[in-house]
């Protein structure tokens, strides 16, 4: 998208938006223009901390679409940089209910795509809020 597209974009959605009452400052802000970059392009480099093991049929993990071998990359706030065991239990037990962001690479033994899924920890009939077993990557 070209810098004279892009600022179009952004006037027309201003201008639509200014007419239900909202201020255009307001509206440029809250939708920037695309540049057609990949929102996953910044995880590419990085390295997963954990590995999907098993998911237990209707939990949280299977409802978010986890699979097994999925390699975590991202799992809300915590990556491979941060993570420790007891950072990642209060991470999971303080967003209970609450949308967890995950980011994975699927397939192709390490060299698969990126995924963005979405996870709600919660009480379920199993153990855990989360239905699936991790371990970490090597």
């Amino acid at each position: 998208m070209t810098t004279e597209t892009a600022k179009k974009s952004v006037e027309i959605k201003t201008q639509k938006n200014s007419q239900m009452g909202e201020s255009n400052e307001d509206v440029a802000k809250i939708t920037p223009p695309s540049r057609g970059l990949d929102p996953l392009e910044r995880f590419k480099t990085m390295k997963p901390f954990l590995v999907v093991d098993t998911v237990s049929p209707d939990s949280p993990a299977e409802r978010a679409g986890l699979r097994k071998f999925d390699e975590i990359i991202k799992l809300g706030s915590i990556n491979r940089e941060n993570q420790t065991p007891e950072a990642l239990r209060n991470t999971v037990a303080h967003s209970e209910g609450k949308p967890m962001e995950l980011i994975v690479k699927r397939g192709n033994n390490g060299r698969g795509k990126l995924e963005k899924l979405i996870l709600v920890p919660k009480r379920w009939r199993g153990q855990g809020l989360l239905g699936c077993f991790l371990k970490p990557v090597a």
